[in-house]
């Protein structure tokens, strides 16, 4: 296998078309134009439906902040940068991240460098994210371990070696640090007894990036945990309601791991699950986050600006499914002679070191249709619960998009 082959950039411009959903047995590949298609119309419904939400001189309730995802939401559909999606663009600032702040908070600030061409902001905020990492290999925040920024490092600073910069972390460590927060049912959340989906999800697109023993087996039971919870209707639940947000990271994870996700192994009842995705995407191009809801008896009351901006990522990956696979599979040997999860002193071949915590601080870990008008955009008070899951499952799959941000680098370099 070739690996960082170029890849087809997904900014190439698509013409708008009414979307349409293909046949399950069709491959992955047929599907590209149709997420290209669905990725650009979900965004024109982001900038004339939701945009008013990211005006500084709003000031309701619902008011949002561009963050990564909203970046690569942008990038994913080509609009990045365009004119009429400036409210989109970000220019992480590292001194806003305190001692009490997520470790992800840095890999927030690696990724968005990567998408703005700054060598130096990717230095600086990896530099910073490795000085959390502790001995026993997790990246703890205010000294508490959390899988998610573990993920989240993994992922971020995979993506700068991609683009040219090779921080000095314990890869390996990391890894067995992931690995021992498994739950009991083979899959992985931050909160609970249970394993969630699109949590395992998220740690099977960390463990993508990697040659290693470890890795290797753990990404075969996360997809076995995935394929476990997947419904009659070819849809994914969160808490006992189907979800698009749990859909797309899902999605994106298995993508990730080599795995067709328009195969009859993902299929039920003649639905994929892309199908599965495609179809909480409303006629105005937004994306509901639950079926109830776009079918009137939901909590929301039209697509959402979560919602929309993560199912558009899952659009990027489904639209350069394999090149994606290919770019980051195995990407770093890690392999030991005798890997074990307890040898958190295992070094990867990229001439990782030990690092110091950083420290604690006084902080502690807590962790339809096409007339819609402003404001009923689904973004009311209502949005407390998604929020709360924003903060658990956040943004890794930000590697859907950094893989190809990185290729059109190299390309231009």
């Amino acid at each position: 296998m070739k690996r960082n082959a170029g890849i087809i950039s997904i900014v190439t411009a698509v013409i708008m078309s009414i979307l349409f959903v293909l046949p399950a047995s069709a491959s992955i590949s047929d599907y590209a134009d149709t997420a290209k298609s669905a990725a650009v119309k979900a965004m024109e419904y982001h900038k004339d439906n939701l945009s008013y939400l990211f005006a500084e001189d709003y000031e309701g309730e619902d008011a949002i902040k561009a963050d990564m995802e909203h970046v690569l939401a942008a990038y994913a559909a080509g609009v990045y940068g365009v004119d009429g999606y400036e409210y989109l663009t970000v220019q992480p600032d590292i001194t806003a991240i305190t001692d009490a702040s997520y470790s992800r908070e840095y890999a927030k600030g690696i990724i968005i460098s990567i998408i703005n061409d700054d060598m130096d902001g990717v230095k600086q905020f990896a530099d910073a994210l490795c000085l959390r990492q502790d001995s026993s290999g997790s990246f703890k925040t205010s000294g508490v371990a959390d899988i998610m920024d573990d993920a989240w490092a993994l992922i971020s600073l995979q993506a700068a070696k991609l683009y040219g910069y090779e921080a000095e972390y314990d890869a390996a460590a990391a890894i067995d640090a992931i690995i021992s927060q498994k739950k009991q049912d083979g899959g992985y959340n931050n909160y609970g007894d249970e394993g969630a989906v699109d949590v395992t999800a998220t740690m099977l697109m960390a463990m993508s990036f990697f040659d290693y023993s470890a890795a290797n087996t753990e990404r075969e039971s996360c997809i076995d945990f995935i394929k476990s919870q997947l419904g009659a209707n070819g849809l994914f639940e969160y808490y006992g309601a189907d979800s698009s947000c749990a859909q797309e990271y899902t999605i994106i994870g298995l993508i990730m791991a080599g795995e067709d996700v328009t195969s009859d192994k993902w299929t039920t009842n003649g639905v994929n699950i892309v199908d599965g995705l495609l179809s909480f995407q409303d006629e105005n191009g937004g994306f509901w986050s639950d079926s109830a809801s776009k079918n009137g008896t939901g909590w929301f009351t039209a697509p959402d600006d979560y919602s929309t901006r993560q199912c558009v990522m899952a659009l990027g990956a489904v639209a350069n499914a394999e090149e994606l696979y290919e770019n980051i599979s195995g990407l770093t040997d890690l392999n030991p002679s005798q890997p074990t999860q307890s040898d958190s002193s295992t070094s990867s071949n990229t001439g990782t070191t030990e690092s110091t915590p950083a420290d604690a601080g006084s902080g502690s870990s807590s962790q339809s249709d096409e007339s819609i008008a402003n404001p009923p955009t689904g973004q009311g008070n209502e949005l407390g619960w998604v929020i709360g899951i924003a903060a658990v499952a956040v943004v890794l799959v930000a590697a859907t998009v950094i893989i190809t941000v990185i290729n059109r680098k190299k390309k231009n370099k």
